[in-house]
């Protein structure tokens, strides 16, 4: 009997075991209802999402950091109210300097369970940055030309980028422009007005301050503004220059030192050093290819020299200088070389000034304002890239500027071209000869600064006063001329004698045929005509010599082979035209033909005669178009 009650009672240990662990199950279960069981349809649970925990943030200095939050995927920062990325880390290191409103939110590893946490409470930073000076100082490729009144009405007017430079800083550096446009490292503190601001920059530079020392376009000039990229930093060679024009200078002669690395070195850096401030070299951006997509040596600032004036590579000079004295380098040729060898001519079109709404006065020198805000871009974007001071103030996500920045000038008035039919108000000519003062003359002509002599057997057209210049991408000129039709075919021949020149590389004379003609003009679009001629005998080089051949298309001067020069000697000139060709010869030299179209603006006419540009007293007798 004992052994039946032991069985008995473990049958009924075995169920009662059974019937509770049954209980538990069902109790943790959640039952899909059916229509054909509501008992198990009453016991149904939904589903919940929960939002993760708001991150607890802890800030010293500028580090935020907070702990991981569970089932968390990342966390997502947003500064001043813009979100970041985001990221795994439970710490975010904000600038030093700045001004930052901080939040910090979890973002959920499964949606299904979890949403997002809420933004943390606010957390701020404040720690200002104290007032600096950023001094920029270089030529016209950075310079303002807001008091240019020509620019002011050209369809897109040129900007130096030194002027877009405070887009991308912080508004507690002041960017203090004082480049100016023509200007090299050694004329910058010899003329005049750009002594003036040099002398402004020395006592004015103070311990924290920045330079931008942006120079190398003119120092690749035969003339006073010359410095040789070859000599070393400590080479005080010097050179001296008679004759300058008292506009630009406090003296008729200049004599200082013309190693390009000393210049840089002892006027600027050292100058900024001595102030306990921060110089920064800048290479020179590169000159647009209007004929193709790559560049040449020469617009890369590979000078070839002329005469006693001995080129070389300019940037390179500039990069090995920055080495050498340890100071940070900008390569804005680097920079703008590939930019405009990327996206080709036709794009780097958009990034220059033009002259009128026609692309063919594009300026292959000069930005305009979407151009300068690129290279100014790219400045900072260097800068954040060093371990200058100067990048704690650029702005935070700077964006690269694009084509939408590109607005044409308000001011801007399309003109009609129209032929004139009267010669310059000034002077009255024999007829059928007139005579005019246009173009890029730097103040209307007056019978001061452009004469016209006549006598029987010659013409003598003087230009003072520094008025007016043959340049790379405009002209201003004193024009003796008739108006012939432009389907005819002509010799135009005159004996030229050089009575006095100054020497200046923007100085030019000899006879011309050109497709339009502007009567007394120093206003609006006309102050910087550029628009396609032919010429013998025009530009100065050095002392000594001059380019015995030119033509313009456009915005673009190409210049002929070096001839010598001499006052007081006759040589005789000569163009024949057939068509669209013409037949250049400069007393016993070569014939040299060029074919250009001259009826693009003056589809009627073209204009023959004898012109004279800045500083010169030139003769002309013998001539005849014929």
């Amino acid at each position: 009997m004992k052994i039946k009650k032991i069985f008995v009672l473990g049958i009924l240990g075995v169920s009662l075991f059974s019937v509770t662990s049954c209980d538990k199950a069902l109790s943790n279960t959640t039952l899909v209802p059916t229509e054909s069981n509501e008992e198990t349809k009453s016991t149904t649970k939904e589903e919940t999402i929960t939002a993760l925990g708001i991150p607890n943030v802890v800030i010293v200095d500028n580090k935020l950091t907070w702990d991981a939050i569970p089932n968390a995927a990342g966390y997502v920062v947003k500064v001043n109210g813009v979100e970041k990325e985001m990221q795994k880390e439970t710490s975010y290191t904000l600038p030093e300097y700045g001004n930052y409103k901080v939040y910090v939110k979890a973002i959920s590893s499964d949606y299904t369970k979890y949403s997002d946490s809420s933004y943390s409470p606010i957390k701020k930073y404040n720690h200002d940055l104290e007032e600096a000076t950023l001094w920029v100082l270089g030529d016209s490729t950075s310079c303002s030309f807001e008091n240019e009144s020509a620019d002011q009405l050209k369809y897109y007017p040129r900007y130096g980028y030194g002027t877009q430079l405070s887009n991308y800083f912080d508004e507690s550096l002041n960017v203090n422009n004082i480049a100016v446009s023509g200007r090299s490292s050694g004329s910058y503190f010899t003329e005049a007005s750009s002594k003036v601001k040099y002398e402004q920059f020395k006592t004015g530079i103070k311990e924290g301050d920045f330079v931008l020392i942006a120079f190398g376009h003119n120092d690749q000039n035969s003339d006073e503004r010359y410095s040789n990229c070859n000599l070393s930093s400590t080479d005080t060679t010097k050179m001296k220059w008679t004759g300058l024009p008292e506009k630009n200078y406090p003296e008729t002669e200049v004599e200082r030192e013309i190693s390009f690395k000393y210049l840089l070195t002892h006027y600027y850096i050292d100058v900024a050093l001595d102030a306990k401030a921060t110089p920064i070299l800048a290479t020179p951006i590169v000159r647009r290819n209007p004929n193709a997509d790559t560049l040449t040596p020469t617009q890369c600032h590979v000078w070839e020299g002329k005469g006693d004036y001995v080129g070389g590579d300019y940037a390179q000079c500039i990069r090995d200088l920055a080495k050498e004295k340890n100071v940070t380098l900008i390569d804005n040729t680097a920079i703008t070389k590939a930019k405009y060898e990327a996206i080709g001519k036709d794009e780097t079109l958009k990034m220059h000034a033009w002259v009128t709404s026609k692309s063919a006065t594009v300026d292959n020198t000069h930005l305009n304002i979407y151009g300068a805000k690129w290279v100014a871009y790219n400045v900072a974007k260097e800068i954040l890239k060093t371990d200058l001071f100067l990048k704690n103030y650029v702005k935070t996500d700077i964006e690269e500027p694009t084509i939408k920045d590109l607005v044409v000038n308000p001011n801007y008035e399309e003109k009609e071209y129209a032929a004139p039919t009267t010669g310059m108000s000034l002077y009255t000519t024999t007829s059928p000869w007139m005579a005019s003062a246009f173009g890029y003359l730097g103040s209307a002509p007056s019978t001061s600064t452009h004469k016209v002599t006549e006598s029987t057997s010659n013409v003598t057209l003087q230009v003072l006063s520094n008025k007016g210049k043959i340049a790379g991408s405009s002209d201003g000129i004193l024009m003796y001329y008739q108006q012939l039709s432009a389907t005819s075919n002509f010799t135009l021949t005159a004996t030229m004698t050089v009575k006095e020149f100054d020497v200046n590389t923007q100085v030019g004379f000899g006879i011309m045929i050109r497709d339009d003609m502007y009567v007394d003009v120093q206003t609006a679009n006309n102050s910087s005509i550029g628009s396609n001629y032919v010429a013998c005998g025009s530009v100065v080089s050095d002392a000594s010599n001059q380019y015995a051949t030119a033509y313009r298309k456009a915005t673009s001067l190409t210049k002929g082979s070096i001839t010598s020069l001499a006052k007081n000697t006759p040589v005789t000139l000569t163009i024949v035209k057939t068509g669209n060709k013409y037949e250049l010869t400069y007393g016993n030299m070569a014939k040299v033909e060029y074919e250009l179209d001259l009826t693009e603006i003056d589809s009627n006419y073209v204009y023959a005669g004898f012109y004279v540009a800045r500083n010169a007293t030139v003769e002309f007798s013998n001539y005849s178009i014929k």
